[in-house]
């Protein structure tokens, strides 16, 4: 979550405002984790064969575009709709035929004989204990 989700930047160092980032992530991850089990679902494929650094990104990419299309659809269908009260909704504002993924695109690769070293990073030699952060044990207690 950590590394594909970028968490290893915090928004706030308060207890609370880090158990809310952590806790939201933690439901979007959920929740692209379920959207990768219905896409291997659907193309009748293992879900640990899709590689979750190339789907989801592409998977946040259509959330954003599907919620851009599904809001200025709705808008766009509340003036069309006002003007021609008796047209039915198209199925096309309910289901956008681009936001499709290719299965072969997000298939994981074979690794390499030689495995890379584990690079340097800052932040894990700066880490500190929960227990440290100011507040953190009431919030621990509750």
């Amino acid at each position: 979550m950590k590394e594909v989700l970028e968490l290893n930047h915090l928004y706030n160092c308060s207890p609370s405002a880090v158990g809310q980032q952590v806790y939201a992530t933690a439901i979007f991850y959920n929740t692209l984790r379920t959207s990768q089990a219905q896409i291997a679902a659907t193309a009748a494929v293992a879900p640990e064969i899709l590689s979750v650094d190339k789907l989801f990104p592409t998977l946040i990419d259509h959330y954003i575009q599907a919620t851009s299309f599904a809001m200025g659809s709705e808008v766009e269908w509340e003036r069309v709709h006002a003007a021609h009260p008796r047209i039915t909704r198209p199925e096309a504002l309910l289901e956008p035929p681009w936001l499709r993924v290719r299965i072969r695109d997000h298939l994981l690769e074979k690794r390499k004989e030689e495995r890379k070293k584990r690079r340097f990073c800052a932040g894990r030699a700066r880490a500190t204990s929960y227990n440290l952060i100011p507040g953190a044990k009431k919030l621990l207690q509750s």
